[in-house]
């Protein structure tokens, strides 16, 4: 039941999210002037083909690219440093079997996303019914703030090992609630 109500609400709210991401992007066109400023690498635009840069289009923007930046080159000094490293390790570590960092960084978000809304679901049946827990994960999945849940942000990582933490401490498995929870 928590996989599948996680599954569920997780991707009709990504493909509403895609959609009008995309549909943003073809309605008011790749702006060069902000897209300079805020990626002065191209790395939300990895492909050489316009068709395959608006697919990712709804997951790479503004953060993104300094988490995909950081990936790549690591930290220096400007600005980066206030990046946590969890995320663009990971996507580092994910980038060459992806075949791109920017997929890698969408596909480890919404793994994180759905993980993230299943152990909720899990925390709240803890306390409440199926009925609570479904209508829990169905609002995390459509708030607007969980735009970010398939995003290249780190969002998706806290929300899965936050919640985890939390659930691990509810069941008292203390040594796991601390991993999480650091």
């Amino acid at each position: 039941q928590a996989v599948r109500d996680s599954w569920r609400a997780f991707w009709s709210s990504r493909i509403i999210v895609w959609v009008a991401g995309m549909a943003a992007v073809l309605a008011f066109g790749w702006s060069e002037h902000h897209a300079a400023r805020l990626d002065p690498l191209y790395l939300t635009l990895p492909f050489d083909d316009d068709f395959s840069n608006l697919l990712v289009a709804p997951a790479a923007r503004f953060d993104s690219a300094w988490y995909l930046a950081i990936a790549q080159h690591g930290y220096d000094a400007t600005g980066r440093p206030a990046f946590f490293p969890l995320l663009p390790g990971l996507i580092r570590l994910m980038g060459d079997s992806a075949g791109a960092q920017v997929v890698a960084g969408i596909a480890l978000s919404s793994v994180c996303g759905v993980v993230g809304l299943y152990l909720l679901h899990r925390l709240v049946t803890l306390d409440f019914d199926l009925r609570h827990a479904r209508a829990v994960v169905w609002l995390a999945a459509w708030f607007p703030g969980a735009l970010a849940l398939s995003a290249v942000y780190s969002e998706a990582l806290f929300l899965v090992l936050s919640i985890g933490s939390i659930y691990a401490a509810r069941l008292g498995r203390w040594p796991a609630a601390g991993v999480l929870g650091g």
